[in-house]
């Protein structure tokens, strides 16, 4: 925790959001028809809705990276955070048996990560030798 983030695994992160956004929310195909675990985020909102907001977080992610700010990665995984979190108790919810709901949660625990190292990372660097804060 106490090692700066690798960005290129949130960049990463933030392009398969993004993808995965723009996977679900297409016109040409239905994904929420092809399986059970999407049973419970299609009775809450249409695909095209879900997509759109992975979308929105993938960028975000990704915003953050190629910003290169604090408050930019800070944002941005915390919004990822919420969405593969949110993503993970539907697919959970729609059928608890499948291995999606892991999957996602997986991603979920990694934007936690990143997001608890930075304010770690954020707090060294204010502060001077002797710990105390700038």
């Amino acid at each position: 925790m106490m090692k700066p983030i690798n960005t290129s695994a949130v960049i990463i992160l933030g392009l398969f959001t993004t993808s995965w956004g723009v996977w679900v929310a297409n016109p040409f195909w239905n994904v929420f028809g092809t399986a059970a675990v999407y049973s419970y985020m299609e009775s809450l909102a249409p695909e095209w809705f879900w997509g759109v907001v992975a979308i929105v977080a993938g960028v975000v992610i990704t915003w953050g990276v190629i910003r290169n700010s604090y408050r930019s990665l800070l944002l941005g995984s915390w919004i990822g955070f919420i969405h593969w979190m949110l993503i993970s108790g539907l697919y959970f919810a729609g059928d608890w048996h499948n291995t999606g709901g892991l999957t996602v949660l997986a991603f979920a625990l990694y934007s936690a990560y990143i997001h608890a190292n930075l304010k770690i990372n954020r707090r060294k660097v204010d502060q001077d030798e002797f710990g105390v804060e700038k």
